[in-house]
């Protein structure tokens, strides 16, 4: 639990709400409202309510989402990026839980860089989703904290890291940033300094780790606009079973991460629309599926002969 915060649980089988106060209870009532009327349009100004509410309706409090599965997720109360949760039927990042519930049976080995608070790592090492093995690394020391929380919470089946993924070891390097979800260790001149933190290569994480052991990786790259680095640091890695799962963000019209995965790695890449997995032949077709400058989107990519053939099942 954060310190010198209350938890008030959310169940995500029933809606229950456990543990709030009236106030509490009414904003988050109000958020899941929201986040239920906003879905349609891809719950763009969420965030704008969220902290709307958190401010008329103020509490320190934690949310800990409840999945009934053995795993639990918490968020600060009126968090405007994880609220979203409280909507029942809102599927976070349809297209990874469809591609990770697909190969729950695979043994695997989970590499989540850029873990936030660690969603994903919570998930992947629960029994509904095969119980894997994972290590999230997190770069700015705030989000780590609930991240090492949520760890914790979920008795610490997964390893954590304070560390930014690049193509090198050891280089201090600033964070920027106001919004948790999109901190990054590019420097912009409209979000502020925060903090530093020592770079690693994601070929040290893997040796140190014992991934190269795995015969299968998955490899989750989420990192804010450094993800071509990260992947210059993984070339062992990436000489694995290793499936990428990236984002190509909306704002990037060249789409770099995509054309260098398909030009300069040699993966095949794939990707996820209307609930269907399909193969991506150029960079170009992401000029119709990235519609929305604001968001991510994910994508799939490998070389691996293992891998190519399971999207292959998924694609159809």
């Amino acid at each position: 639990m954060i310190s010198g915060q209350a938890n008030v649980t959310f169940n995500m089988a029933t809606g229950a709400i456990e543990g709030a106060g009236p106030v509490q209870y009414a904003g988050m009532r109000a958020m899941a409202l929201a986040a239920k009327t906003l879905r349609p349009f891809g719950v763009f100004g969420f965030s704008y309510v969220a902290k709307l509410l958190r401010t008329l309706l103020p509490a320190d409090k934690t949310v800990v989402v409840d999945y009934q599965d053995d795993s639990l997720f918490q968020f600060p109360y009126g968090d405007a990026y994880w609220s979203v949760l409280l909507d029942r039927n809102h599927i976070y990042e349809e297209e990874v839980k469809v591609f990770l519930l697909a190969i729950s049976g695979i043994d695997y080995a989970f590499l989540d860089c850029g873990a936030n608070y660690g969603y994903w790592s919570v998930h992947v090492t629960s029994e509904k989703f095969g119980s894997h093995r994972s290590v999230a690394i997190e770069a700015d020391a705030d989000t780590f904290a609930i991240l090492r929380e949520n760890c914790s919470r979920n008795s610490e089946r997964f390893k954590v890291m304070r560390k930014a993924v690049s193509r090198t070891d050891g280089e201090v390097v600033t964070i920027y940033g106001k919004k948790h979800e999109a901190r990054s260790i590019v420097k912009s001149e409209s979000a502020p300094a925060r903090d530093t933190v020592d770079t690693i290569c994601l070929d040290t994480v893997a040796e140190a780790e014992d991934l190269f052991s795995s015969d299968c990786i998955v490899l989750k790259l989420d990192v804010e606009g450094v993800e071509v680095e990260a992947l210059k640091g993984a070339q062992k890695l990436l000489e694995r079973d290793v499936i990428v799962v990236y984002e190509d963000h909306g704002s990037d019209r060249d789409h770099q991460v995509t054309q260098y995965l398909m030009n300069e790695a040699g993966m095949q890449t794939y990707g996820y629309h209307n609930g269907r997995f399909f193969n991506l032949t150029s960079p170009k077709q992401l000029d119709a599926l990235k519609t929305d400058r604001r968001r991510g989107y994910d994508f799939f990519a490998t070389k691996s002969d293992f891998w190519r053939g399971k999207m292959s099942e998924l694609v159809g």
